[in-house]
């Protein structure tokens, strides 16, 4: 049986050792404030060929980016822009943490391509800031280039989409030529 004693000394050691373990999270080695923010993964890896375009590009981070308290800050740490240096337009979606928890780390970037570039390079900047105030240890950079580039300009291309639309024009025209002159 079980003393009321032993009861107690069971207690304290249980209590003992929850509030060791908030002490040790809450000083960062349990990936606390002190641990930096890192960039754990990319669908896009830095020097990255022959990415297709209109590709959105995930960015996954150690640690909570999506908060309340961060999140609207965190949107304008993230910017594109091409090899002359010129800023893309860029669509930043951060989740919210607390109805889609499992994507408080992600952050999902929408640009738009334009077509006379085929490099390009994303900034995080180091702004960037964690729900539990954890920042970046400097700018993250990431540079790919689009498929199809072999010099870095797409300039001077014809899509190879358009060749059956465009085909298919030019044959219209002339079976409409040629009717109207077998009937003239």
């Amino acid at each position: 049986m079980i003393t009321i004693k032993q009861m107690s000394i069971a207690l304290v050691v249980l209590v003992a050792s929850f509030s060791a373990r908030t002490a040790v999270a809450a000083d960062g080695v349990c990936g606390g404030k002190n641990t930096p923010l890192t960039l754990s993964s990319s669908t896009v890896s830095d020097g990255e060929k022959n990415v297709e375009p209109g590709r959105e590009i995930k960015l996954v981070f150690s640690k909570n980016i999506s908060n309340i308290t961060v999140k609207e800050a965190n949107r304008t740490c993230f910017s594109m822009s091409d090899s002359a240096g010129r800023e893309i337009p860029l669509e930043v979606v951060l989740f919210d943490d607390q109805l889609e928890r499992e994507k408080r780390n992600d952050v999902l970037l929408k640009p738009t391509y334009p077509t006379d570039s085929r490099t390009y390079v994303i900034t995080v900047g180091g702004a960037l800031k964690a729900k539990n105030g954890a920042s970046l240890e400097g700018d993250v950079v990431i540079g790919f280039t689009l498929t199809g580039s072999e010099s870095g300009s797409g300039r001077g291309r014809f899509p190879v989409v358009m060749v059956v639309p465009v085909a298919f024009l030019f044959v219209s025209i002339a079976y409409f030529i040629h009717q109207r002159a077998q009937a003239e």
